[in-house]
């Protein structure tokens, strides 16, 4: 990777990462979140912008100079809460797409989770021969393999889409202005990854 293409994702896409969380979520709990990783953010924009770094290290009280602390660890910790977030970012995605071309304004979204046994499905499908699985089953099981071979078998996201939805749930509806809700009606439409959406 490029100088300038690691200055640009440190700091340009960062920023708009914090933006898009204050938009979400407000500018006090941004605040709370931004303070979790700003030592390792200041730290990882010093080789490329020494002299702002070493101001916001002062800013933020750390002792010494930003130039000669330990370089930040490459090992993401906030993989988990990444593909969370990624999660209601689609989701919120899905529903302004379905708002642009349908002109609905509703007050209700609906949200039905993939069950299970699509989940499992899933996982062997990603390393076994889905023409033999095709073979070994019947019915919604088989419609679902068949399904996954018209398309590119999705990434494995996160398998508790409840959680992420439960805990930012509340936040949604505000940013939103709708009420959500988890709801069993069109279970047989999700898949994992993509939950299905009905507006009220």
């Amino acid at each position: 990777m490029r100088i300038r293409d690691v200055a640009i994702d440190l700091f340009f896409n960062a920023l708009n990462d914090i933006r898009d969380l204050e938009n979400f979520a407000g500018k006090e709990r941004t605040l709370r979140a931004v303070r979790k990783f700003a030592r390792e953010w200041i730290l990882s924009l010093s080789p490329i912008m020494p002299f702002v770094t070493e101001e916001l290290f002062s800013i933020y009280h750390c002792e010494g100079f930003a130039s000669l602390q330990r370089f930040p660890s490459m090992e993401n910790t906030y993989k988990h809460a990444e593909r969370q977030w990624d999660f209601i970012q689609s989701l919120i995605e899905d529903y302004r797409n379905i708002i642009k071309v349908s002109g609905l304004k509703p007050k209700v979204m609906k949200i039905s989770l993939a069950e299970d046994w699509k989940w499992d499905l899933l996982e062997r499908a990603r390393n076994e021969d889905m023409r033999k699985m095709i073979k070994e089953v019947q019915g919604e099981a088989r419609d679902f393999l068949v399904s996954l071979m018209k398309r590119k078998i999705p990434e494995p996201g996160i398998r508790n889409e409840r959680e992420p939805i439960e805990a930012y749930r509340e936040d949604m509806e505000k940013f939103l202005g709708i009420k959500i809700e988890i709801t069993e009606e069109g279970k047989r439409k999700a898949i994992p990854g993509r939950p299905s959406i009905t507006l009220v």
